[in-house]
């Protein structure tokens, strides 16, 4: 037997009387969440868009994170720590703080490390750069011929890559926008391209089963 009981206006509780177990509060505004009695842990779902969401990257100071969206927005959330009245524990929340709107559906977002660019493939396969505390427009990057799956800044900010369906791999100068090399890396669409820190060398991964590895600086 499952009861439901109000505890606030927004507030519900549901607890398995039987075995309890389990006990779920679900909350309009910060959404629902499931927590096991016994261990304490807990899990929490955020209605967060209209559309479904496709990418998610973390701030460079690991203080929250962005999500884009099917739905065209791009959303900047916070971590939070409260403690509700009458509860011993803190528990963690995150808050939508900024919602950035595109043109088309998102389907990666990627964050400089200096946190001041934010850089957003689109399904019309451009990525446009924003300046992150304003939005500003700052870049446009344009070249692959279908969307662009994946990508990375390099961490001094000079290099960014983009992987795509088109198969390709094309390496940009972020203070530009420039193009410096276009290549044909892998059988199938690519589905993740990574720096390794502190250097220009960058790993693509692709449906073709196949790993592989490049120096950026060097062609």
């Amino acid at each position: 037997m499952v009861k439901s009981e109000n505890i606030d206006h927004e507030d519900q509780l549901a607890t398995d009387h039987k075995h309890m177990t389990a006990a779920g509060t679900s909350n309009r505004s910060a959404g629902s969440c499931l927590r096991t009695i016994d261990s304490g842990y807990g899990l929490c779902i955020i209605e967060a868009h209209g559309g479904s969401v496709r990418t998610i990257a973390a701030m460079p100071d690991r203080l929250g994170f962005v999500i884009g969206s099917a739905d065209h927005e791009v959303e900047f959330w916070d971590y939070q720590i409260k403690q509700k009245p009458g509860q011993a524990n803190k528990q963690l929340t995150v808050s939508n703080v900024k919602t950035m709107r595109m043109s088309d559906d998102v389907l990666v977002v990627s964050i400089s490390p200096d946190a001041k660019y934010i850089t957003v493939a689109l399904l019309d396969s451009t990525v446009r750069i924003h300046f992150v505390d304003t939005f500003k427009f700052f870049l446009s990057l344009y070249g692959h011929k279908l969307p662009v799956l994946c990508m990375d800044i390099s961490l001094d900010g000079d290099l960014i890559v983009t992987g795509s369906a088109d198969k390709n791999i094309k390496i940009w100068g972020l203070n530009f926008g420039d193009c410096h090399k276009s290549i044909f890396v892998h059988a199938d669409s690519v589905k993740a391209v990574q720096f390794v820190p502190g250097t220009h060398y960058v790993f693509s991964v692709g449906k073709d089963r196949v790993v592989k590895y490049w120096h950026a600086d060097e062609f």
